[in-house]
């Protein structure tokens, strides 16, 4: 074979290639979780659809999810304890956002007391 056939064989690979990665690279939505205000991700996230599939975060709060999953009018919840849940309704899927912020939940709690028992355990 000629180097021109080659080069041209080499370069059609390479062409596929990227349409492949492209591909594939659409088909999955990966949004990162992340405090509101601060930007850092949260980590141990869980995303669900419908409250029927469950996904959780990575260790840098990317959640991946197949984009075949999701159907317009989905209800998307994102749930982290000490983070207020943040729900998405699917309008558009190539509308889906890249960064999601939690705001943390203001938690106040009451007066405590600590009260000794008066009661002795028989043995």
């Amino acid at each position: 074979m000629g180097a021109k056939k080659i080069t041209i064989i080499l370069f059609s690979i390479f062409i596929c290639t990227i349409c492949i990665a492209q591909n594939n690279q659409l088909s999955i939505w990966s949004p990162q979780v992340k405090i509101d205000g601060s930007g850092i991700p949260v980590i141990g996230v869980t995303i669900d659809i419908n409250s029927k599939k469950y996904f959780p975060s990575n260790e840098i709060g990317v959640v991946p999810i197949s984009l075949k999953l999701l159907k317009i009018s989905d209800t998307i919840s994102i749930r982290h304890i000490g983070y207020e849940t943040k729900k998405i309704i699917v309008t558009y899927l190539n509308e889906l956002p890249s960064v999601i912020l939690l705001k943390e939940a203001a938690v106040t709690l009451e007066e405590v007391k600590i009260v000794e028992s008066k009661k002795k355990n028989k043995r």
